[in-house]
């Protein structure tokens, strides 16, 4: 976490922006007493859980046979 007084955090606050984007928060200070934080939000995005999709997909048994389109490469 960065720590930046308010006079600083008022020059720099698109690195403090950018900062936050890559998931560093920032702590502001006034007189050395904390006043605010920048953090980045939390994704709303659902995590995939792991087997979700057990039995959706399927393959083929000659899944690994030669393609006969490619024969005259295959020697």
């Amino acid at each position: 976490m960065n720590t930046l007084s308010i006079e600083v955090a008022g020059l720099e606050w698109k690195n403090i922006l950018q900062d936050a984007m890559m998931g560093i928060p920032s702590l502001i200070t006034k007189s050395g007493k904390p006043v605010a934080e920048v953090k980045p939000l939390k994704s709303n995005k659902p995590k995939p859980v792991f087997g979700c999709a057990k039995g959706q997909l399927s393959m083929s048994n000659d899944f690994d046979q030669p393609i006969a389109d490619f024969s005259e490469y295959m020697q």
